[in-house]
Formats: C-alpha cells, sequence, structure tokens
C-alpha cells in the first residue's frame, strides 16, 4: 500500500473542479492507473529499474545502452533532436544565439547526446521516432557522427528480425 500526499485530497472528491492545468490531468491519469502500474513507477523512483532518464545517467556506464529519441514526447524545448539531426528547421531565437554565440538548443541537445551515447560499455543502439524515416537515415549520416553503414532504416531492421 501507499501513503497519499495531503496534496491529493482535492482530486480524491467526487467531482474535483477540473482547473485545466497539466498537473490536474496528470494527477487524473495516476489516479486512474491500475495498482499493478504502481510497482513499476514505485521501482523507477526508487532508482531499482533498469531504465534511466537521459539527464539521469551521467557519470554511469552500462554494458549495453538504448538511447530512444522523441521530440514529439519531450516537455520542453531546452533540447530538439530533429534540429540536432538536421531534420526540423531552426527558429529565429535558434539562429540569433547561433550567431551571438549564446548557448544554444544544438548545444544543449548534442551535450546531452554525448552523456547519453557515452554511458555504453559494449553496445550502443540509438532509436529515433520521426514521420519520415528515409529523411532521418540521410539527415542523421549527413552528420557523420556514426558509420553509415551503422543507420538503419526500417527495412534493414526487419531483416534483423
Amino acid at each position: 500500500m501507499l501513503r497519499l500526499d495531503e496534496r491529493f485530497t482535492t482530486y480524491l472528491m467526487p467531482d474535483p473542479l477540473d482547473d485545466g492545468s497539466s498537473e490536474f490531468q496528470h494527477i487524473v491519469a495516476f489516479l486512474a492507473c491500475e495498482a499493478i502500474e504502481l510497482w513499476g513507477y514505485r521501482k523507477y523512483i526508487e532508482e531499482e529499474s533498469p531504465f534511466a532518464t537521459q539527464q539521469g545517467v551521467k557519470g554511469a556506464q552500462f554494458e549495453r545502452v538504448l538511447v530512444v529519441l522523441d521530440d514529439e514526447e519531450g516537455a520542453h524545448s531546452h533540447f530538439s533532436y530533429g534540429k540536432y539531426f538536421g531534420l526540423v528547421q531552426l527558429s529565429e531565437k535558434d539562429d540569433e544565439n547561433i550567431a551571438s554565440g549564446a548557448e544554444s538548443v544544438l548545444d544543449r541537445t548534442r551535450r546531452l547526446f554525448y552523456v547519453c551515447c557515452s554511458r555504453a560499455v559494449k553496445d550502443l543502439a540509438v532509436v529515433i521516432f520521426v514521420p519520415d524515416v528515409e529523411q532521418a537515415r540521410n539527415a542523421i549520416e549527413r552528420t557523420d557522427i556514426f558509420p553509415a553503414d551503422a543507420v538503419l532504416g526500417l527495412e534493414e531492421l526487419e531483416g534483423l528480425a
């Protein structure tokens, strides 16, 4: 069992007032979870899970690492793998930051990506979720971050299965 924080009280009323905030939506979703889902969450927050966030692995090393990149699921605009790999056009603010030498979304994303990829001791796999796989593959190959034969599209992945 778990003890709920007293701040949940207002959400446990028969008809809680939806104030339109994302907090309200998150708490309603949390309270709708099946009890079995909470065990996985507990393992994660107690650092007993094999999964970690990109920011949470700094300094750690693992035999095998799977990095999952998905800008659509990101909660903020400080990082953009689409912009980093050239899949998404830079904003005017991005261009201004780069021109002035200020820290940019590209700088932050490059550092975060380095942290993720440098955690692997033996094997590294990077998966990016994008609408146009072929465009992403071509853009990633142009960066020369990975050897060209290491960048696989859907067809090659299906052939491995």
